[in-house]
Parts: structure tokens; sequence; C-alpha cells
């Protein structure tokens, strides 16, 4: 993982967790009556959209070979998930890491695995030596 996104990762958990911990101080001061106003309250705050955010940055950079790479994956139904991620067809083409159960999930989570994907390809890049260089070191 690059250096650079273990902070960031780090700061949406925290934005994430100070939401959470605001609304359960709220709870304990206020004694609130309901589930309910508490559901209300979270949702009001985007704390879903928060953590889901979290979830995706991280599914995004850490891929799965045995899962489908997406977070919102509901795509259980039938068929075993691992059976379903085995497809050629659903593997990301550029990196050949990340795995998903079917296109729409290749395509939903792009947004979030594109940094992974970049960075894997910039690593293999600077790894392979330049063709002219290798050929002037056997030459």
């Amino acid at each position: 993982m690059p250096a650079d996104i273990l902070p960031q990762l780090r700061e949406q958990q925290g934005a994430a967790g100070a939401v959470l911990r605001s609304l359960l101080s709220e709870v304990d001061a206020a004694d609130c009556s309901t589930a309910q106003q508490l559901f209300v309250d979270m949702q009001a705050a985007g704390l879903p959209q928060q953590l889901r955010a979290f979830a995706q940055a991280v599914a995004g950079r850490i891929p799965l070979s045995t899962a489908c790479n997406n977070p919102g994956c509901v795509s259980l139904a039938q068929r075993s998930e691992q059976l379903l991620v085995t497809s050629k067809s659903c593997r990301c083409s550029r990196c050949r890491a990340a795995r998903y159960c079917c296109k729409a999930c290749q395509v939903e989570h792009w947004k979030w695995h594109t940094a992974l994907c970049k960075g894997k390809a910039q690593q293999a890049a600077a790894a392979a030596p330049a063709p002219a260089a290798a050929a002037a070191a056997h030459g």
C-alpha cells in the first residue's frame, strides 16, 4: 500500500468515528427515547455515507481474490461468490488484481480502485528496466 494512502484512510476513519461519538454523547445527554430518533440523527449527520466511503476506500486499495472487491456488492443470491469472482471477464484488466462478481460491481467500484490500480502500474513501470538500458547493459 502506498505510504500516502494510510494517513488518508486514518483521516476518513477518524471523521466517521467523531460523528458517531458525537451522536452517542448526544443520546447519553438527551436520553433519547427511541432508536428511530438515533437513526434519523445518524442519517442527518451523514454517518452511513461516511462509513461507506471509508469501506470503499479501504476495499479499493486492498484487492481480494476470493470475494467481490466492491463493498456494496449484494450479488450473493445464487452462485458462490468465489465462483463468480474467478471469471476473467470481471477482473481489472490493468492490474489484474481486483476481481468482481459482475460488470456492474466493477464499474461501480472503479472510482475507488483507480488510485491503487494507477499506483501498481507506476510501480511495475519503475521496476521494469527500460529496453534501451537493458540492451546497452548486455551489448
